[in-house]
């Protein structure tokens, strides 16, 4: 075991440690939630900050989603309207005021940017990749702790703690212990705990048909309409 290893062994959140293995376990549920599910509906409020200290942007984001890369992401921002739609084999994406769609191929990673939300969102169809430690996935380098029984929004939660140690970020997970499906992102400096983006879920249907017109560009609406109050 390499010195930076035994460190965080007997900091209590390194590979061998019990939070660790709790947060392992933990990740495997989530995984295993996430790949039962069909689709999904909800609505993300979202709180951005775009530099340390700077003000605070919200938006909304009308989800429709589905394990097979498809989505519908309506997001509502004082800037107005924009639309991303993905058929699982391209996105297409589109503003108020813009002149038709622009298509792009459909790949994870591109899909991930272009919804522009935190794994409370994107585990519906890229859960294997972003809920992994394993070599090249996306928490490979982070540091997990998990705290249960952790209170907001008038309930009890578990909360995985992801800390990035290249970025010095810290996103705070709330999962709901009965479904093992993420409701909140809370993404904060580790050093200072100061807010960066906040996602939160409302709304959340499971597993209901949906169908593919939804995920067509033919059927989206003109976006150029005055701008939507928040």
């Amino acid at each position: 075991m390499s010195a930076a290893a035994m460190m965080l062994y007997y900091a209590g959140i390194g590979p061998g440690s019990q939070n660790y293995v709790q947060a392992q376990d933990l990740l495997a549920n989530m995984r295993q939630a996430y790949s039962e599910m069909s689709s999904a509906e909800f609505v993300v409020s979202a709180a951005v900050r775009t530099t340390v200290n700077g003000p605070i942007f919200r938006h909304t984001k009308q989800v429709v989603i589905t394990p097979n890369g498809e989505f519908r992401v309506l997001t509502v921002a004082q800037s107005g309207p924009a639309l991303t739609i993905s058929d699982g084999s391209r996105i297409i994406q589109t503003r108020a005021g813009a002149s038709g769609f622009q298509p792009s191929p459909f790949s994870l990673r591109r899909a991930v940017r272009a919804i522009g939300a935190n794994l409370e969102t994107i585990c519906f169809f890229d859960f294997e990749r972003q809920l992994s430690t394993n070599p090249g996935q996306n928490m490979y380098d982070s540091l997990l702790t998990v705290r249960n029984n952790q209170f907001w929004d008038g309930r009890r939660w578990t909360v995985l703690s992801e800390v990035v140690i290249d970025s010095g970020m810290r996103i705070d997970y709330y999962i709901d212990p009965l479904t093992n499906l993420i409701h909140r992102s809370l993404r904060t400096h580790a050093d200072t705990g100061n807010m960066r983006s906040d996602h939160q879920i409302r709304g959340l249907e499971l597993n209901r048909p949906i169908s593919p017109k939804t995920f067509s560009a033919s059927a989206a609406p003109s976006l150029d309409l005055p701008k939507l109050t928040l």
